[in-house]
């Protein structure tokens, strides 16, 4: 049984609307369960271990986020990590060769993972995922990665506000 014909006989019974015969359902729910999968059995191992943290201290919570925001931003915008998204997207027209503006492309599981990969919002949530889950196991070493990424996220904003300021000056 095909997305298409899913999709049909989902809408016939009034679960959906119109309109989402071009989204991968299916393969949104096969997505959405392996988060749900790998995110609660990493709770559960942690639990059983006695690893979960009682508490999260806030300087933690900060690195993790400011860790998470550039992590996010290399898979889903960054030219280096289009090879991970290329085989599921494709660039937008009228994209110069400097930018990145890359869409879904295809069906099923193509176009499913296309849209995890150019989404910020989406992709933030493995990532964040995936940094909480390595806190919990092997906190140091997660320290230290989001330090590398946070520093970079810092990085980044200084020469974005750089390139600003030298924009008015010559404007």
């Amino acid at each position: 049984m095909d997305n298409e014909t899913i999709c049909r006989d989902l809408r016939r019974h009034h679960v959906i609307g119109r309109g989402h015969d071009r989204e991968p359902l299916v393969d949104y729910a096969v997505l959405a369960t392996t988060f749900l999968t790998v995110t609660s059995t990493a709770v559960v191992s942690a639990l059983r271990r006695d690893a979960l943290p009682r508490e999260l201290p806030l300087r933690d919570a900060l690195l993790l986020g400011l860790a998470t925001t550039r992590l996010t931003r290399l898979f889903t915008r960054e030219k280096v990590t289009r090879v991970v998204r290329a085989p599921f997207t494709e660039v937008e027209e009228g994209a110069s060769p400097d930018e990145v503006k890359e869409r879904p492309r295809g069906d099923g599981w193509t176009r499913a993972l296309g849209e995890l990969l150019t989404c910020p919002r989406c992709f933030g949530m493995w990532a964040s995922a995936a940094l909480s889950i390595a806190y919990v196991f092997a906190p140091g070493p997660t320290r230290f990665a989001s330090g590398l990424l946070t520093a970079a996220l810092v990085n980044d904003y200084v020469n974005l506000r750089f390139a600003k300021a030298r924009r008015a000056a010559h404007a």
